[in-house]
């Protein structure tokens, strides 16, 4: 699928439900998720948080750029949000980021929604 379709159809599902998880991409997304899982969805700056495994390179940068151009906002959420949805990484969860980055990987589970994080 032409990358701008993938990303029209991300930014519909993100539109209609708000806080949608990774869990809920893997189910409206199956084509992009990998079977075994094999990529890490990591953050960019910060060595060793994964926001999700499984997922593949097309559909990873296709969220990227949503969020790059603040079409999508990206917002921390309890563990507890993937377990409803039946899924989650058993990782120990990120709490307080060294300043250099954890040494072993550790999860942040995020949700996805149409405006920035309150303050």
């Amino acid at each position: 699928m032409p990358r701008k379709m993938l990303k029209d159809k991300i930014l519909e599902l993100v539109e209609a439900r708000q806080y949608v998880t990774y869990a809920e991409f893997e189910r409206f997304f199956p084509e992009h998720k990998e079977d075994p899982p094999l990529s890490r969805l990591v953050h960019g700056s910060v060595k060793n948080i994964i926001y999700w495994i499984g997922m593949d390179q097309e559909f990873a940068d296709a969220v990227a750029e949503l969020t790059v151009e603040k079409l999508i906002f990206m917002h921390p959420t309890p563990p507890l949000t993937y377990l409803i949805d039946g899924a989650g990484l058993d990782l120990p969860l990120v709490k307080r980021p060294p300043k250099n980055g954890y040494e072993k990987p550790h999860w942040l589970p995020v949700t996805f929604c149409t405006h920035p994080a309150y303050s």
